[in-house]
């Protein structure tokens, strides 16, 4: 259950939920989250079905047996384009990806061309 734990943990900070708030999400206690992130206990297959519907994701995602982490997605959903997949799987699992996508929100549009065209000059993929 190494897998099982690592990504349970990993759904949980992806939503930024401290353990208390996915606790009472699931209608669960704040120790069940905490023993399941540390390896101390395994949920039953119940529980393992309301994780996995709660996060949107496949049992056998959870369980290491996929990589696959949506259990549905809407063929009209920005997410059936693989390239737009990619660019979420890296804002999710990178930090710096993450600030600097954050960072661009706010910035104004001649801006994020002058930022592009100087990462274009240095020779990085857009």
């Amino acid at each position: 259950m190494t897998v099982f734990k690592e990504r349970f943990k990993s759904l949980r900070l992806g939503r930024h939920l401290t353990q208390r708030e996915l606790a009472d999400a699931l209608k669960i206690s704040k120790s069940a989250v905490s023993m399941y992130e540390a390896g101390a206990r395994e949920p039953d297959h119940e529980t393992t079905e309301l994780i996995a519907d709660y996060f949107n994701v496949d049992v056998d995602y959870l369980l290491g047996r996929s990589d696959v982490t949506m259990r549905y997605v809407d063929p009209n959903s920005y997410y059936s384009d693989p390239t737009v997949t990619a660019l979420a799987n890296k804002l999710k699992d990178n930090d710096n990806y993450r600030a600097l996508f954050e960072a661009a929100s706010t910035v104004k549009p001649e801006d994020i061309d002058f930022v592009t065209s100087f990462i274009k000059r240095m020779g990085g993929d857009l």
